[in-house]
């Protein structure tokens, strides 16, 4: 197997880069399957994750396998390995249980567009560029962004980005509410590791019910909303973090948390 994602563990951060740059790390059913094998990784072994890609860019789309002969175009199921390889890998870092930090360090494509704004903070360089690039060959947006762009930018932005399917940069986005933070591209990773860094010290429990909430709170109503929040806080005030934060709170100390 190829060596298409590099992973590395530092204290309890782990870094996981996509590992093709000659593609612009254009995403490969073979680089999928693997990155969610590292994700499943990270979640046993650390408290908070760093994604970005080698390289110029950050993932350039969607890489099927080969140039693909146009004959046999109409006659492809091009859903087919949505609903086998991408959508459950989308489906996976949306259920995580620590906090994903996604350092965007080139251009963002297709796909590739779709998994950076599947952290929970996104981080971009300066030069980093976002683009659909659906439209523009007959096809319609997927890996989840159609989602992810009402629910952050709104239906006429949404519209927007993707019918007029034209480059924006990472200073924009931020301005819309997509990107959290824009950074000199020398310092992006430096960026992004001491926010996983801040995280990976916190209480990941709390963390990991938080993130959950938040994602669902994208499709719940209010009503439902209450009750996942109320079914959230049971298992937490019963952790050793939680007694911890209270404790540090009282003395006026600052909690040292462990993850438990």
């Amino acid at each position: 197997m190829n060596d298409l994602i590099k992973f590395k563990l530092e204290g309890n951060v782990a870094y996981i880069t996509l590992n093709d740059p000659e593609s612009y790390n254009a995403l490969s059913l073979d680089m999928a399957s693997q990155l969610s094998e590292y994700f499943n990784k990270a979640e046993k072994v650390a408290r908070s994750i760093v994604l970005t890609g080698e390289g110029a860019g950050f993932c350039s789309g969607a890489k099927l396998g080969g140039d693909m002969d146009p004959s046999v175009l109409q006659k492809t199921d091009l859903g087919k390995p949505l609903r086998e390889i991408y959508n459950p890998l989308m489906l996976q870092i949306r259920r995580l249980s620590i906090p994903l930090v996604i350092a965007v360090n080139g251009a963002a494509a297709g796909i590739g567009f779709a998994l950076a704004t599947t952290g929970d903070i996104i981080v971009a360089s300066e030069d980093a560029k976002f683009l659909p690039a659906f439209s523009r060959i007959g096809l319609s947006l997927d890996g989840g962004l159609t989602n992810h762009l009402v629910k952050s930018v709104g239906k006429a932005r949404a519209m927007e980005l993707a019918l007029l399917d034209e480059k924006r940069s990472a200073v924009v986005l931020r301005d819309w509410g997509l990107v959290n933070f824009v950074e000199p591209r020398q310092s992006l990773q430096t960026k992004a590791s001491g926010i996983a860094q801040t995280l990976a010290n916190g209480p990941t429990r709390a963390y990991g019910n938080i993130r959950a909430l938040i994602w669902d709170a994208t499709e719940s109503n209010y009503e439902e909303q209450l009750i996942n929040e109320a079914n959230s806080q049971t298992p937490l005030g019963m952790t050793n973090d939680h007694k911890r934060g209270v404790l540090a709170f009282l003395s006026k100390s600052k909690p040292e948390y462990t993850g438990e």
